[in-house]
């Protein structure tokens, strides 16, 4: 059992340092996680290491921008002023939204009242 494991690390380590090899570091995400691309049989491959992958199969949140780029749906790496923009875009829009809800719920209590109101009925 521990043989196994200990076997399991090392072959890990050692894939780990051989898929670095002549790999070019293109960035770092706000999390840690390093996104590299080298060439593979003529082909562009890329990818990336989380931070802090304590199990193998965990899932990694990773920011729009890179992950279009390790799909191959934009050509350049993002740039971090890229993503602070789309950031504080989407704090704005947030705040638009919770601005809208308060206005719409005070909007719903103002225009309900213990009986109903008719035009016609003044």
């Amino acid at each position: 059992m521990f043989l196994k494991a200990f076997n399991k690390l090392i072959r890990s380590k050692f894939d780990s340092f051989y898929q670095n090899k002549n790999a070019i570091l293109k960035g770092t995400d706000v999390k840690g996680n390093v996104f590299y691309e080298k060439e593979v049989n003529g082909k562009k491959r890329r990818y990336f290491e989380p931070l802090n992958n304590k199990d193998e199969y965990s899932p990694v949140e990773l920011d729009i921008e890179w992950e279009s780029w390790l799909r191959n749906k934009r050509e350049n790496p993002p740039s971090k002023e890229e993503i602070k923009n789309r950031i504080n875009e989407t704090l704005i829009i947030k705040k638009r939204v919770e601005l809208l809800n308060k206005k719409q719920i005070k909007k719903e209590n103002e225009s309900q009242g213990s009986f109903p109101k008719y035009s016609d009925f003044k």
